[in-house]
């Protein structure tokens, strides 16, 4: 019994070292939402920024191939 009791704390610091390497940290991703009151197609990315700004969103970005800005905002925040 006492035996045991003297690998328990060496163990559980084992244990806990295991399950640490074995969890990835998580990373928070920007939501993108195209915008839906812009018509039209979003030329400079000043102007993208200032659309989605106006919507209420942390910025916005021009991608190409999409022709209104796509809104971004913090998942943390929403």
């Amino acid at each position: 019994m006492e035996s045991s009791r003297k690998f328990f704390p060496a163990i559980a610091v084992l244990l806990l070292l295991v399950i640490n390497t074995e969890m990835a940290p998580a990373q928070a991703r920007e939501c993108e939402t195209e915008s839906s009151k812009f018509s039209g197609m979003c030329m400079i990315q000043a102007n993208c920024d200032h659309i989605c700004k106006t919507e209420g969103f942390m910025h916005g970005r021009r991608l190409q191939g999409i022709p209104s800005p796509l809104h971004v905002q913090d998942p943390m925040l929403s």
